[in-house]
């Protein structure tokens, strides 16, 4: 007798435990991402920790040497994860927009060049200012190939800081700041047609986005194609303040809701500390590891 009431307790723990589980799978509870982080210097903003004391100062001195040299500005920003700030968006997306949050780079020349590092994510891009044409997409991608990828692949984040913030300042920065053409590709014709068609994907990325968002199963009755999605600005943009939205999925079918907020720029010609109101139209290029 003893043994099934034993037996009695421990199936009723289980069943609850199991519709906990359910409960949570079936609806989730709203994703809110965080605002992004503000920058500490114009230089280094290493909020990920990956260099210690001395190789922060090496970094911070090639930098500020290309920026006194040529007006260039670049900036290094390690952030753990990209999830927390912005989980709806690419990793290219996420880099414009926090380049353009921050405004990195000269307001008129447009220059300034972004890398981000996001370990847990094993990536990380070159964002280049909008005064870079398409040509100097593939020597970023080369630069992240040849200096940064090979430590990161080895977790020596900080040997691959140094080597690629050289290898950046080197054959992208002061070539550009010179007025000298990107060095010529002998890539097919068909990485013309695979640029064009990422530019093309960045411009109308929102507009995909939300149709994607349309296609996929509702997370509740799983039916696809029951989605609704509706965006709602909770904060406008001002030139001094970023702006907030909301984008809420709806199921048409069972009435399941669920939102993420996401961060709207501020407008051009804002400044944060250190920045001069510098744009990015999307240019630059990735790696992953």
């Amino acid at each position: 007798m003893r043994v099934c009431e034993h037996f009695d307790r421990l199936k009723n723990l289980v069943m609850r435990h199991f519709l906990f589980v359910m409960i949570v799978c079936l609806f989730p509870m709203a994703s809110i991402a965080q605002p992004y982080p503000s920058p500490i210097s114009p230089h280094v903003n290493d909020f990920a920790q990956l260099l210690d004391t001395e190789d922060l100062a090496e970094v911070r001195g090639m930098l500020k040497s290309l920026q006194a040299d040529t007006g260039i500005q670049m900036t290094i920003i390690t952030l753990e994860s990209q999830a927390p700030y912005a989980p709806d968006e690419t990793l290219e997306e996420f880099a414009t927009n926090l380049f353009n949050d921050w405004g990195i780079g000269d307001a008129t020349r447009n220059d300034g060049i972004l890398v981000l590092v996001l370990p847990d994510d094993r990536a990380m891009r070159i964002e280049l200012g909008a005064g870079y044409d398409a040509s100097w997409n593939n020597e970023a991608g080369r630069v992240i190939d040849r200096s940064y990828l090979p430590s990161f692949r080895s977790d020596k984040y900080a040997h691959g800081i140094k080597d690629g913030v050289a290898d950046t300042i080197a054959l992208l920065a002061r070539p550009y700041s010179k007025g000298q053409p990107a060095p010529k590709s002998n890539d097919s014709p068909l990485v013309f047609i695979v640029g064009l068609f990422a530019a093309v994907v960045f411009t109308f990325r929102r507009w995909l986005g939300d149709m994607a968002s349309k296609l996929r199963k509702c997370p509740s009755c799983m039916h696809r194609g029951a989605l609704s999605v509706r965006r709602t600005t909770t904060r406008n943009a001002s030139s001094s303040t970023d702006g907030s939205g909301r984008k809420t999925l709806h199921c048409i079918r069972c009435d399941h809701s669920e939102s993420s907020s996401y961060v709207i720029s501020r407008r051009s010609g804002s400044k944060k500390r250190g920045f001069g109101g510098g744009r990015s139209s999307g240019g630059g290029a990735s790696g992953r590891w």
